[in-house]
């Protein structure tokens, strides 16, 4: 009875997390746009752009209306382009960042934290904060989201910007 009970409370957090992320999804809110957009003036420049890594021909490739800045369409059609990916199915990353999800509440080291998790074009990206006396802990809780997040299917790369806090 307790196991079946903890089971329908998990899949309702699964269920009420992933609609939260889809929402986030279709809203707009892109992954990595808020870390290329560093001043935070809701466009990338090309400088910020470059900072973070995307080359000049990406920027200006997917600078459609040729302004000088990418809104978040222009940012992901530069991140598939950077990737030579087709635009995925929304539903293809609610489906990974779920599982993803799912896989860090069953780690022992992991299972008690907060940890926020988006996907876009199977690019997952791990963000919080842990905050730990034990040092060695909180890094090996790093490492390991890091891990668990690589290892499920669809996952293409991780983005793992969790950091730890000193107490």
């Amino acid at each position: 009875m307790f196991k079946l009970k903890e089971f329908t409370s998990f899949g309702v957090l699964l269920v009420m997390v992933t609609s939260v992320n889809a929402f986030a999804q279709i809203s707009g809110n892109t992954l990595g746009y808020s870390q290329y957009d560093t001043n935070h003036d809701a466009k990338i420049s090309v400088q910020e752009a470059l900072l973070k890594g995307m080359s000049i021909k990406q920027f200006e490739t997917a600078d459609v209306n040729h302004d000088g800045y990418l809104n978040t369409t222009e940012f992901k059609t530069a991140l598939a382009a950077r990737d030579n990916l087709p635009l995925v199915n929304v539903a293809d990353d609610r489906i990974i960042t779920a599982k993803v999800e799912a896989a860090l509440l069953q780690n022992v080291l992991l299972k008690n934290l907060y940890i926020q998790v988006e996907t876009e074009h199977g690019v997952v990206q791990l963000s919080g904060s842990l905050s730990n006396a034990h040092d060695v802990l909180a890094r090996a809780q790093v490492v390991t989201a890091g891990q668990i997040a690589a290892g499920v299917a669809g996952v293409r790369q991780v983005v793992n910007d969790l950091l730890v806090q000193d107490l």
